[in-house]
């Protein structure tokens, strides 16, 4: 019970941190940019099977160079029956 109150606590501090550092960049200006028009990079993240109904939950971002210029979280609408095959379903949704 205890490291379950401790994780709970560390889990609070970390998105004090956070939302303190969202609040205090807020102003400052969003760059985005492209290196190369013909070329992409996606990165993708997949959390196996965490919802009731045993799909996993899924987030990734797209970028043409120089920052961001797409994200997107969701739950999962395939199971799947291992996280390397989520994460590359989910990849082929980003592209």
């Amino acid at each position: 019970m205890y490291k379950i109150i401790k994780k709970h606590r560390i889990g609070l501090e970390k998105l004090g941190r956070l939302l303190g550092y969202i609040k205090g960049t807020m102003e400052l200006p969003r760059i985005i940019g492209a290196n190369d028009l013909t070329s992409i990079s996606c990165w993708a993240d997949t959390s196996y099977v965490v919802h009731h109904n045993m799909r996993g939950h899924s987030g990734g971002v797209t970028s043409l160079g120089h920052g961001v210029c797409h994200s997107k979280c969701s739950k999962q609408k395939l199971n799947t029956k291992s996280s390397t095959k989520a994460e590359s379903d989910y990849i082929t949704l980003l592209v």
